[in-house]
């Protein structure tokens, strides 16, 4: 079973993008975060397959909880996740460690694809 550790400091996005996981890949686990601290901590504590996060939450938010990531589990993809333009925040995100960027603008089909992707990659 898949197991994705959502991050995003807005109730109704992460019902939107649970539906959209839930809907594509059936079979799958999907645990919540409210903001980046509680992203870290889940991370810690449990074994995860994914991490999707928005980039802009109070505490702390996707970057530097993206940061914390690749301190305690390197190769765990995480996909980040935002609203603000690709041209402000993607490399500084890549360049951290994410595997990609997405707008919310197209996150339905990209994030789709990505994790797929993902899938693939890791067998």
């Amino acid at each position: 079973m898949l197991r994705i550790i959502l991050a995003d400091d807005h109730a109704d996005v992460r019902k939107g993008i649970i539906q959209i996981l839930s809907d594509e890949f059936g079979d799958v686990y999907i645990e919540e975060a409210e903001n980046g601290r509680e992203l870290t901590q889940k991370v810690r504590d449990e074994q995860w397959d994914i991490v999707i996060s928005d980039l802009i939450m109070p505490g702390q938010n996707g970057l530097e909880a993206l940061k914390d990531i690749r301190i305690t589990v390197d190769s765990l993809p995480v996909i980040i996740i935002s609203s603000s333009p690709a041209d402000q925040y993607e490399e500084k995100v890549l360049e951290a460690g994410a595997i990609a960027y997405i707008s919310k603008e197209n996150l339905a089909i990209d994030l789709i694809k990505t994790i797929h992707s993902i899938i693939k990659t890791v067998g």
